[in-house]
């Protein structure tokens, strides 16, 4: 496996307006901000994919995608090899 960055990412999201009937005159839409920290297993010119558990079998769970439109941050927190984890033991 490849080394797979550990980064932290601050991103913007949809969300949806309070339950029930709005007054639209009164209604003020936001976004909401959202942090999400994982390896980063897929990245393309659009979007960065994010996963929390890697395992010795090259697989990953869960993983959340976000595009690269709604990043307001993103930080590396640490480079991992899971070859040299997984040969010396993952502690």
């Amino acid at each position: 496996m490849d080394a797979f960055p550990l980064v932290t990412i601050e991103w913007m999201d949809a969300r949806v307006a309070k339950g029930g009937w709005v007054n639209i005159g009164e209604y003020e839409p936001s976004l909401i901000t959202c942090r999400s920290v994982g390896f980063v297993v897929s990245e393309t010119d659009d979007l960065i994919a994010l996963a929390s558990t890697l395992n010795s079998a090259g697989q990953s769970m869960p993983t959340v995608v976000i595009p690269k439109a709604w990043i307001v941050s993103r930080r590396l927190l640490a480079r991992t090899d899971l070859i040299g984890d997984i040969a010396n033991g993952i502690s």
